[in-house]
């Protein structure tokens, strides 16, 4: 006779055991799922740009060939100098970085995460895009062609055409116009600001800066293209802003939406 505290049959329990012992373990289901807003702008930015260099980007942002000759923009460069002195503050300042100056046109940037995030991949497509334009070209900075321009701060490691900056700045241009309508005269005022910069600090010709003036122009419109990754984003990021009326602080947003998982 068995006792309570005995099992009726000793070796189907023993099998029972052996059998959980080497069964998988079962991972909890993520749920709820990774939520878009929680991604880092950075981060959300290599996804977009992952899904436009599968993109035919090529064919999409062409970029003719910077002018023969050099020397007729040389003397415009030259005839710039004196203004460094007036502009010397923002030059040094969008040598490092010019998102500040982005942010201050929105506000309490913290406030508005899909903004911020959307302004950050647009920048990384168009730092991309001009970098493999900049490899096509090879065009000499204006100080190897003049070396008493004496740029005012250090001249980048990289060609001259097109402007990365400009490239950047017109395309985030382009991108707070479409999700704020009314700051677009001070973004494109900004742009031509910072791509201005270039050109006064000795930096980049007027080419240049009207190279990344057209890359970023047809940069925006592919990215702007209906289920890409960046559209879905700006979606988010103008639904984010419109909400500014109600709630000036973007917390009401409502639910979490789909802001750029999608691909091209």
């Amino acid at each position: 006779m068995t006792s309570a505290t005995e099992s009726p049959n000793p070796s189907k329990d023993s099998d029972v055991d052996q059998k959980s012992a080497q069964a998988p373990a079962q991972h909890p289901r993520h749920n709820p799922d990774f939520p878009t807003i929680g991604w880092a702008p950075e981060s959300k930015a290599l996804a977009v740009l992952a899904d436009f260099m599968t993109f035919d980007w090529r064919t999409a942002c062409p970029l003719p060939a910077p002018p023969d000759t050099n020397a007729a923009e040389v003397s415009s460069l030259l005839a710039r100098m004196p203004d460094r002195a007036e502009r010397m503050t923002e030059i040094l300042s969008h040598h490092a970085d010019t998102f500040p100056d982005w942010a201050a046109l929105i506000g309490p940037i913290s406030a508005y995460p899909r903004l911020s995030a959307v302004l950050v991949a647009g920048r990384m497509v168009a730092r991309t895009l001009a970098m493999h334009h900049k490899r096509y070209y090879g065009r000499a900075r204006p100080q190897q062609v003049l070396p008493s321009l004496r740029p005012v701060v250090a001249v980048p490691q990289t060609p001259s055409y097109p402007s990365a900056h400009s490239t950047e700045a017109y395309l985030m241009a382009a991108t707070l116009s479409h999700v704020a309508p009314q700051l677009a005269d001070a973004a494109n005022t900004l742009a031509t600001r910072i791509a201005g910069n270039r050109e006064i600090g000795g930096l980049n010709y007027p080419s240049d800066t009207q190279a990344g003036h057209t890359l970023a122009a047809s940069a925006f419109t592919a990215l702007s293209k209906k289920g890409t990754g960046f559209q879905q984003m700006l979606a988010s990021a103008k639904a984010e802003w419109d909400s500014k009326a109600a709630d000036p602080y973007g917390i009401k947003i409502g639910p979490d939406e789909d802001d750029g998982g999608g691909g091209f």
